[in-house]
């Protein structure tokens, strides 16, 4: 858990072929010395056991962006988180903004999909975010507050957690928050995990990531603040040059 981690959420593009491509070209383009660094791969459910293929000999991990948050049963369209876990699976995003909004997915699935994945050993990458109008109406530490607290109502045996604050009202435009406010609402999230857990397992369990509008150019300036150790990048992850370009610049600063 001391190296940085970079995630790359493909969302809903790529086809599986497009995706195996996509990967192969991150794995070759990886450091032949290693890299100081925890790399996962995001594709769509179609993808996965290509990427997986692709990556399995490789220090990239695999994650889903969803799963359903019962174990099985009538749920027509749904994947498991026993389904990712039998492809490869070792990672998930959980409650992204675009979930949220798009499909109205509430804080209570939300919290019973981090207890599920905790269940299969699946890192939960736990999204927290505010609007634009809940920034401009002074909402944002309590938008913040609460999807933390509710996220991980219940959940006090585990391992290992992640959140990652993408402010909404950036995704996709390709302009990203000053680095010093991540870091603000990084410690924001820290005060709020210590109400919750023992300073211990906040420093020692839980790490805390930016995403929104990250790429090469910028993400050093995140990373180096004290309390972000990685990234969740959309857009950018899709470009292999570019995303190796994130690896190569937080390998250069590990090290």
């Amino acid at each position: 858990m001391d190296f940085p981690i970079i995630i790359g959420n493909w969302k809903m593009n790529l086809t599986p072929h497009e995706s195996e491509m996509v990967a192969k070209k991150i794995v070759a383009g990886l450091p032949s010395q290693g890299v100081s660094a925890e790399i996962v791969l995001c594709p769509s459910f179609p993808a996965l056991e290509k990427v997986a293929r692709v990556t399995v000999q490789s220090s990239i991990a695999l994650g889903a962006q969803n799963f359903f948050w019962q174990e099985s049963g009538s749920y027509t369209g749904e994947v498991s988180a026993k389904m990712l876990k039998e492809v490869g699976c070792s990672w998930s995003i959980i409650g992204h903004s675009e979930r949220r909004i798009n499909l109205r997915e509430t804080d209570s699935e939300i919290n019973k999909k981090v207890k599920l994945a905790l269940a299969y050993d699946i890192v939960p990458v736990i999204c927290v975010g505010e609007k634009y109008e809940e920034r401009e109406g002074g909402q944002k530490d309590f938008v913040i507050m609460r999807e933390v607290t509710s996220a991980l109502k219940g959940v006090d045996k585990f391992s290992r957690l992640v959140i990652a604050y993408e402010p909404v009202w950036v995704i996709g435009r390709g302009e990203a928050i000053d680095p010093e406010e991540a870091q603000s609402v990084a410690t924001l999230i820290k005060y709020t995990l210590r109400d919750i857990y023992s300073h211990e397992v906040v420093e020692k369990k839980i790490q805390i990531l930016y995403g929104g509008s990250v790429d090469d150019q910028n993400v050093n300036q995140f990373v180096d603040q004290e309390l972000i150790k990685g990234v969740l990048v959309g857009g950018s992850s899709l470009k292999p040059e570019i995303f190796l370009g994130i690896i190569n610049r937080l390998t250069s600063n590990a090290n």
